[in-house]
């Protein structure tokens, strides 16, 4: 009992410096363990937002991401797409997750005073997609491995819907 009131305490804001000498971002992050397990920081989320910031890879996100439609799926608090708009230039970004995290999204979108970044519950776990009424270029799932069991199906999924 006492190590599950330890992991669901409530939220803290943090802040999170990305990129090289005087190519720097830094983001306010809310995280919230109430809400389940999105409500953290995930290393993998941590990780790519590493590596989008990283000047030597730069040119080569800017050419997969600027003006381009972006969907994240299972954001949990919103990192990699807070971090894609404020890095890059897409055209849009929709940070998604279950219900239970879109208001944790749009804290975070808020906090950073986000313009071209909208939260949006769709639920990956249904593999139906139908709160999708879109199309999207650059489609990104990080930390997708702790569920692998809905990786072949989500993209198989998502292979007929976006085509």
């Amino acid at each position: 009992m006492r190590m599950t009131q330890q992991l669901y305490k409530p939220g803290k804001t943090l802040s999170l410096t990305y990129g090289t000498n005087c190519n720097t971002i830094t983001i306010q992050l809310y995280v919230d363990m109430s809400i389940g397990i999105g409500g953290d920081k995930w290393p993998a989320a941590e990780g790519f937002c590493n590596l989008l910031s990283n000047s030597l890879q730069k040119v080569f996100f800017e050419s997969l991401i600027n003006g381009k439609k972006c969907l994240e799926l299972g954001s949990g608090n919103g990192l990699v797409g807070i971090v894609i708009e404020k890095l890059f230039s897409p055209s849009t970004i929709v940070i998604s997750d279950i219900d239970e995290h879109v208001g944790l999204i749009n804290k975070n979108i808020n906090l950073n005073s986000l313009s071209l970044s909208s939260a949006k519950c769709v639920d990956w776990r249904n593999l139906q997609f139908s709160e999708l009424n879109d199309t999207f270029d650059i489609i990104l799932a990080l930390e997708w491995f702790v569920f692998c069991v809905y990786v072949r199906l989500v993209l198989k999924r998502l292979l007929i819907f976006t085509f």
